[in-house]
């Protein structure tokens, strides 16, 4: 027997028997299986880069399909929308009037059109710009094509109805009648009850006064809409001691909401002024005429004893008149029922008029803000003589 590893006669080199005739027939076998392997797609090409633009309303924007490789028998190739809910935004027309495209072994290179074109209609679309990002998938069937996946076609529909229905909606406020001391701030949280199809700006206003907000306005998106924001409501001092009631405004407008979205609270505000009822400056003692020259004197006290400290009566004199007491005076809820003595006098002058000079009798404080201002009037008599007439 004929070693194996020794050289052969033909080739003059060492070769093991049997080996060469296994190799290429397994090397052939894959090549083959790797024919068979490559994939058959449909090719889709359109005018334009990125998405196809298709306007509502308008015309059909072709896309050009063809096969990219040989069928094995006639291929049909159908569009569809990739989403389902998509389905009623675009029409598809193919080349033909038929129900897809079809190709043969023949003409699987040659292009065929598949129009595609959104309807027109009168529903407004709640999209980011109007615009609504979807794709169709062509889909290929027959031959060696069967099941092969389908190609995408991205493709931008743009809506043409501007009439933007309103938001069933409304401005929610967690505290629609908050109380708060006069000068004091409350803060109430604002959000909206549905979503927006855009943003929505709340302008914060107190339209007749009475607080200042902040901030004065809030932004609302489709996203934060349900998430409450702050406002700080400041009650301002007043000149009164009456309780207030200060309306704060929310207005808001677009993406749905508008004025008629508007909501109104009321701010209840307890004043911090102190006011006493039935307060009064009361005087007794004025006995007038009196010559110039001459002091006169009368009596002062308050009507009710002050609440939330002292009471003053400030004393002032008009001209004609000096003040021979201390300014002011000072009532407590123990002495204000004590008569308090104020005494002027009148001031000489260089002319022969009588006529009357007055004291003002201002009070503050102790409840006593409210209370009316006292005027006493004195009568002064002039001390000149008057010249003797001329009988000549």
């Amino acid at each position: 027997m004929r070693n194996r590893n020794e050289f052969s006669k033909a080739g003059g080199r060492r070769r093991r028997r049997g080996v060469l005739r296994v190799v290429p027939l397994l090397l052939g076998l894959a090549l083959a299986s790797a024919g068979v392997a490559e994939a058959q797609s449909v090719v889709a090409t359109h005018a334009g880069s990125g998405a196809l633009q298709i306007p509502e309303g308008g015309g059909y924007r072709l896309v050009n399909v063809k096969l990219d490789q040989q069928p094995t028998a006639n291929v049909t190739v159908t569009a569809t929308t990739t989403n389902a809910s998509d389905v009623d935004l675009v029409e598809f027309q193919y080349q033909g009037s038929g129900s897809s495209v079809t190709f043969t072994p023949s003409n699987y290179d040659t292009t065929q059109a598949v129009g595609i074109r959104a309807p027109e209609d009168s529903t407004f679309r709640m999209w980011n710009n109007d615009t609504k990002n979807m794709s169709i998938q062509l889909t290929p069937d027959g031959g060696n094509y069967t099941g092969r996946p389908a190609t995408s076609v991205n493709l931008a529909v743009t809506d043409n109805d501007n009439d933007r229905p309103a938001v069933d909606g409304s401005i929610t406020v967690d505290d629609t009648n908050p109380t708060v001391d006069e000068g004091d701030a409350v803060i109430v949280n604002v959000d909206l009850s549905d979503a927006p199809y855009s943003d929505v700006l709340v302008t914060v206003t107190a339209p007749n006064g009475g607080a200042t907000v902040s901030p004065t306005s809030l932004t609302f998106t489709s996203s934060n809409y349900s998430t409450t924001q702050a406002v700080t409501i400041t009650t301002l001092h007043d000149d009164d001691a009456d309780d207030d009631d200060v309306t704060i405004r929310f207005n808001p407008d677009g993406g749905g909401y508008d004025q008629g979205d508007a909501l109104n609270i009321t701010v209840s505000v307890t004043d911090d002024e102190v006011e006493v009822a039935n307060a009064a400056v009361e005087t007794q003692g004025v006995d007038s005429p009196i010559d110039e020259g001459a002091s006169e004197s009368f009596e002062v006290r308050l009507a009710e004893a002050p609440e939330g400290g002292d009471a003053t009566v400030s004393v002032t004199a008009s001209a004609g008149l000096s003040l021979d007491t201390g300014s002011p005076l000072t009532f407590t809820t123990t002495n204000y029922a004590t008569w308090q003595t104020v005494t002027v006098t009148a001031l000489q002058d260089a002319d022969m008029d009588s006529g009357n000079e007055s004291v003002i009798l201002n009070p503050a404080g102790g409840g006593y803000d409210y209370a009316q201002t006292v005027t006493v009037t004195i009568a002064v008599t002039d001390a000149e003589t008057p010249p003797p007439s001329d009988t000549t």
